[in-house]
């Protein structure tokens, strides 16, 4: 009978379980009880939760355990919803639950410089990700006065830092953070040390070729390969020979561009779609100014569908584009036409800017005007 009297601001789902019926009418009832009652609310469904749930609702134990102040299991299960958020690429909810676990942490004397450090780290990474570049530079900052005398952890997270900047097109700032990670380094030996150098000379490479310069960028990359392969370093390795055929192309030395088909190789091995579609757009470029259309457009193609293959449908709009120029240059204007409307219609529907509607739509014009 209590319940049924009440029938206007909860409904019952199921036998014993009940639901506000409005966000408001939770909001106000929540707001109306004292903090103690809070907490031990909190508790109860928490404990309750990890009974029969266990870690699988590791987001739900986050929230409930922090808000009944049960600071080292909401520490724990706020890293753990953190990361999977991350994985689903559910990148603000992440940056929420690392920013919780750190707010948990404060609570937690134990919790050693590491595992903060790590945390930090985490939250630089996915608020990068979202393009929230100062919290992303202050997180990395926090993280490396908690390293502080581990040079190999303090030059990873230089790096982050010089990404941040350049991607903000501050190249002198980002060319200055990775001079200090080269610093850091000194004289450090081991192969992990060679790979973290590998790291910041292809990024400093990659910045060279922001700026135009395309003799440093060629000079790096080489320095890059040399402690990539001594190393083991991979990824750096695919970054710098995929840079150097980029600086070779603009300083038109197209028969020297030949770097890239390793590059893709080296990406697709270590799981790296999305820049080994980056990599194949780049080589049909490169295919495009030698004259070789056909191919330039095979490749355009072979990266479109990488990206659609990851769910980028924008990035593969802008294969579909290229594609559409070749066929355009080739006189195929109805083809190319399809292939302008095609990209327009994705652009447009991920919202994308005015100038880059315009840009698609002037490119479909050429089939218009012939006609």
């Amino acid at each position: 009978m209590a319940w049924e009297r009440r029938g206007e601001f909860v409904g019952e789902d199921e036998p014993g379980v009940f639901r506000f019926r409005h966000v408001l009418i939770r909001d106000a009832a929540y707001e109306g009880l004292p903090f103690r009652r809070r907490r031990e609310l909190h508790r109860r469904v928490a404990e309750r939760i990890e009974r029969t749930g266990g870690g699988e609702l590791a987001e739900l134990l986050s929230l409930h355990f922090f808000n009944a102040e049960q600071y080292e299991k909401a520490w724990r299960y706020s890293r753990v919803a953190g990361e999977r958020a991350e994985a689903k690429y559910a990148l603000a909810d992440a940056g929420d639950l690392y920013r919780r676990a750190l707010e948990a942490a404060r609570h937690l004397p134990a919790v050693s410089p590491i595992e903060l450090a790590a945390a930090h780290e985490a939250l630089g990474d996915v608020r990068d990700r979202v393009g929230l570049y100062e919290e992303a530079a202050r997180a990395y900052r926090n993280a490396r006065r908690l390293v502080a005398g581990d040079p190999l952890a303090e030059a990873t997270l230089l790096l982050k830092e010089s990404r941040i900047r350049e991607r903000l097109g501050k190249y002198r700032q980002a060319l200055a953070w990775v001079t200090r990670g080269h610093r850091v380094l000194g004289h450090v030996e081991g192969q992990e040390a060679l790979a973290r150098r590998a790291q910041l000379s292809a990024w400093y490479a990659a910045i060279r070729q922001g700026q135009g310069r395309y003799h440093e960028v060629i000079r790096w990359g080489r320095r890059a390969i040399e402690e990539a392969e001594a190393s083991g370093e991979r990824e750096a390795l695919a970054h710098a020979l995929f840079i150097m055929d980029w600086a070779y192309v603009d300083l038109g030395q197209l028969d020297q561009a030949t770097n890239s088909p390793r590059a893709l190789e080296i990406y697709e091995e270590l799981g790296d779609l999305g820049t080994a579609a980056t990599v194949l757009n780049n080589m049909g470029m490169f295919e495009y100014f030698r004259g070789r259309w056909d191919h330039a457009a095979e490749l355009y193609d072979r990266g479109r569908k990488l990206r659609l293959r990851i769910g980028d449908t924008v990035d593969a709009a802008m294969g579909t584009t290229n594609i559409g120029e070749i066929l355009s240059d080739q006189g195929r204007l109805e083809e190319a036409k399809a292939m302008f409307a095609d990209a327009l219609r994705v652009a447009t529907a991920e919202g994308r800017h005015r100038d880059q509607h315009e840009q698609l739509g002037a490119r479909s014009l050429p089939s218009s005007s012939a006609r």
